[in-house]
C-alpha cells in the first residue's frame, strides 16, 4: 500500500485493499467507511476537504459528530473553520473487516444550493415585479389586452374583462365582432405589418347601449425586434363623445325649439349653393302676434307658442328638409330637389296642419309664409330675398300689419 493510503485508512482494525484505496482516493466525492459502531475507519482526501479537516484526523471519530445523525439526504456541515457547506450523503452497507460496515458517499452541493437559492430569489423578484406590473396595469384605468399574431387573445386585465367580457383564449374577431374571419378594417393588422402604434375609435353595443371606445394598439417585439403580439389599450370615451355631441348639437340648434339655428342655416346655404340639389325651394315663416302674446300673457306663453310652431313645421316637412329658427319669431325652410309645384304642395300641408291644430287646441297658431324657387346656386340668395318679401306681403294681406324688420 502507498504512504498516501496509510494516511486515510485505519490499519489497526483491518487491512484495506490497495486497489480500493487507489480508486477511492482519486474520487472527487468524499468516501468514508463507518464500522458497525459508526466510527470512521476510512476517509479519502475529498472527504477531508469537504469536512474541513485532514483525512487522517477523521479516523476514529464518530460519524454523527462530523455531520450529524441521519442517512440518505442533504445536510449542512458546520466546519471547524467556521464555513458551512451543503453536502449530499448516500449510505450503503458494505463489508469492511469483520462485521457489517457502512459506506458513506459525500458530494459537495454548496454551489448548487447557492445557485438554487439565487434562482429562487430571482423567481421571487420576477413574481414581485409581475405583481407590481399587474397592479400598475390595474391602476391605469383602461382596458388592456394582448393578442398574438394569430389574433388570439392571450391576456386581459380586469377592466378589459369588465368592458368586453372575459375572452382569454378566444380569437378577437369572434369575441368582439362575432365573425369567422379577421375584420377587413382590423387596426391590429396595421400594427403587425409596420410595427408602429395605431389609434382608432370604435362604437360597440353593450347591454343594448351604444358605447364609444378609443383603441390604441402597440406592437410587442422580441429581443430580435420581431413583432410577436399586439398590446391593445381600450379607453371608454362614451361620456366624452356624448359631451361632444351635446356641444355640437348646442352649437347648431336653437335651445328653445330644438330646430337648427341661424348659424347652421347659413352654413347649409353655402353648401347647397355649391351642390347639385336644384331646383331648391325656400319657405320663410313668421309667427303672428308673438309680441302681443308676450305683452299680454308673458314670455313663457310666447315660448310655448314658438315651440308649438316648431313642432308643427317639423312634423309637416320631410326628413331631408332643413328647418331653422333664424330670429325671434322667424323660421326658414330649405327644401333641396324641390320645384314650384312640390313646394306649393308642402305649403298646403303646413296650412292644413295649422287648421287642424287650431281646431283641436285652445291656443291658436298663425303663420305668415312666403315661398321662392332657385334653379341653381346663382339664384339662391335672390330666392331667399323673394321668399322673405312674399312672407311680408302675406302678413300684410292677412293682418294689415307690416313686419317690423328686414331680412
Amino acid at each position: 500500500m502507498s504512504e498516501n493510503h496509510f494516511m486515510h485508512c485505519d490499519q489497526q482494525q483491518a487491512p484495506c485493499r490497495s486497489r480500493f484505496a487507489e480508486i477511492v482516493d482519486k474520487s472527487i466525492n468524499g468516501v468514508i467507511v463507518l464500522d458497525g459502531a459508526g466510527v470512521v475507519k476510512f476517509a479519502n482526501q475529498a472527504a477531508g476537504k469537504l469536512l474541513g479537516r485532514p483525512a487522517p484526523e477523521l479516523l476514529g471519530k464518530p460519524g454523527e459528530l462530523l455531520w450529524g445523525e441521519g442517512a440518505d439526504g442533504e445536510l449542512l456541515i458546520a466546519r471547524e473553520d467556521g464555513e458551512t457547506v451543503a453536502a449530499e450523503i448516500r449510505m450503503v452497507e458494505t463489508g469492511w473487516g469483520e462485521g457489517t460496515s457502512r459506506l458513506a458517499f459525500l458530494r459537495d452541493i454548496t454551489d448548487r444550493r447557492r445557485t438554487e437559492e439565487a434562482l429562487k430569489t430571482a423567481i421571487a423578484r420576477l413574481e414581485e415585479e409581475k405583481s407590481k406590473s399587474e397592479a400598475i396595469i390595474a391602476a391605469i384605468g383602461d382596458g388592456i389586452s394582448i393578442q398574438d399574431t394569430g389574433f388570439k387573445i392571450r391576456y386581459q386585465n380586469q377592466i378589459q374583462k369588465d368592458l368586453m367580457g372575459d375572452h382569454v383564449g378566444e380569437y378577437c374577431y369572434r369575441a368582439y365582432a362575432n365573425r369567422d374571419a379577421v375584420c377587413e378594417d382590423c387596426y391590429m393588422i396595421g400594427s403587425f405589418l409596420d410595427g408602429s402604434i395605431h389609434t382608432v375609435e370604435r362604437c360597440y353595443t353593450i347591454d343594448q347601449r351604444a358605447m364609444h371606445f378609443e383603441i390604441t394598439v402597440s406592437p410587442l417585439k422580441d429581443a430580435e425586434g420581431k413583432v410577436i403580439a399586439g398590446i391593445e389599450v381600450v379607453r371608454n370615451i362614451t361620456e366624452r363623445k356624448q359631451t361632444e355631441e351635446k356641444l355640437k348639437f348646442m352649437s347648431s340648434h336653437d335651445s328653445l325649439t330644438g330646430l337648427h339655428n341661424r348659424s347652421y342655416f347659413e352654413q347649409e346655404l353655402v353648401k347647397l349653393e355649391r351642390s347639385r340639389h336644384f331646383p331648391l325651394s325656400i319657405i320663410m315663416v313668421d309667427v303672428d302676434d308673438l309680441k302681443a302674446i308676450n305683452d299680454r300673457l308673458g314670455h313663457v306663453a310666447g315660448d310655448v307658442l314658438l315651440r308649438q310652431a316648431a313642432v308643427l313645421l317639423r312634423e309637416t316637412l320631410r326628413c331631408g328638409d332643413v328647418v331653422a329658427r333664424i330670429g325671434g319669431d322667424e323660421f326658414a325652410v330649405l327644401l333641396p330637389d324641390t320645384d314650384e309645384q312640390t313646394v306649393q304642395a308642402v305649403l298646403a300641408r303646413i296650412r292644413e296642419g295649422l287648421r287642424l291644430w287650431n281646431y283641436s287646441h285652445s291656443t291658436s297658431i298663425n303663420l305668415s309664409m312666403g315661398i321662392a324657387v332657385a334653379e341653381d346656386g346663382k339664384e339662391l340668395l335672390e330666392a331667399l330675398k323673394t321668399a322673405d318679401q312674399r312672407m311680408y306681403q302675406d302678413k300684410l294681406a292677412r293682418t294689415g300689419r307690416p313686419l317690423r324688420r328686414t331680412l
